[in-house]
């Protein structure tokens, strides 16, 4: 049998699942049962929870051999996981004992099978609701970049699984936290074709940031997205992540970007957005205009 651990501290930075990824390459790998190993886990962050669930979809579609899962021994741990559906999601046996209750400060897990532009809308109303951000920036930027981003997925990162995505709000930090998660080609393969000098995934991560890239030939369909939420982050000191295969860039809240290559492959691509309110708050005040 294979095993998969999950660390305690399920964060929102890809380098805290380097040996659960290693372990996921060596399970699907493998014709062995895999066991999920989730026991330990105290703290999930939405990162952490698209992970879990990409990875664990995966291995089940796998049926030539059986997955088992070990249920995390906090309590907090189970109920957010039960509020997020992630059992709904897997049907785990034992989990009912813990009643889900919808969660504004959330946008529940989905797999994303297709462009649902019902579940897209949830994440503007989500901002709304748990952030001071202007509406108008919210209708100006996120109504846009979203729904783009979460469309490339489809166009082109001929992921198995479709898209994992949710997001979290955490009052006390004042920060709100958002993860997509596809398993797919990366975005190296995906861009190669139409620029052939490309040599790394960080490079065509880079690359894909730059208002107007696409893999395609139509100029409206892919890369403006990421180009504009990636202004709209330094604007209010908001962070993102960009990992596809061993690439990896990210842009700090101080507005600079590094990109660079790591010393494990990702099995695909993902997404992670940090929206600071705090900063947001100190940038505007009640009826300042968002320009």
């Amino acid at each position: 049998m294979k095993f998969l651990s999950f660390p305690r501290d399920c964060g929102h930075g890809v380098q805290d699942y380097q040996n659960t990824i290693r372990d996921y390459a060596a399970a699907i790998n493998s014709s062995e049962d895999v066991l999920i190993e989730c026991g330990d886990v105290t703290f999930v962050r939405p990162m952490g929870l698209t992970l879990l669930s990409s990875l664990t979809f995966s291995l089940i579609q796998e049926r030539t051999r059986k997955t088992y899962f070990v249920k995390p021994k906090s309590t907090a741990v189970l109920r957010y996981l039960t509020d997020q559906d992630f059992f709904k999601e897997f049907n785990v046996e034992g989990t009912t004992l813990i009643a889900a209750a919808t969660r504004s400060t959330s946008v529940g897990l989905k797999r994303l099978e297709n462009y649902d532009r019902s579940y897209i809308d949830q994440i503007p109303i989500w901002l709304r609701r748990n952030s001071h951000m202007p509406p108008e920036a919210i209708t100006d930027v996120i109504n846009t970049t979203v729904p783009e981003i979460i469309n490339n997925v489809f166009d082109h990162s001929k992921s198995s699984i479709g898209c994992y995505i949710c997001a979290q709000a955490y009052p006390r930090e004042k920060r709100l936290k958002l993860s997509a998660i596809d398993l797919g080609v990366g975005l190296l393969q995906t861009l190669k074709p139409r620029f052939p000098y490309l040599c790394h995934n960080s490079e065509a991560i880079e690359l894909a940031v730059r208002p107007g890239i696409t893999s395609k030939s139509r100029a409206h369909n892919a890369g403006a997205g990421l180009d504009v939420l990636s202004g709209f982050l330094k604007l209010f000191k908001g962070t993102m992540e960009i990992v596809s295969r061993d690439g990896q860039w990210t842009q700090g809240a101080d507005g600079q970007c590094v990109k660079s290559i790591l010393p494990f492959e990702f099995p695909g691509t993902c997404i992670n957005l940090t929206f600071d309110d705090q900063a947001i708050v100190d940038r505007f005040t009640p009826g300042d205009r968002y320009d």
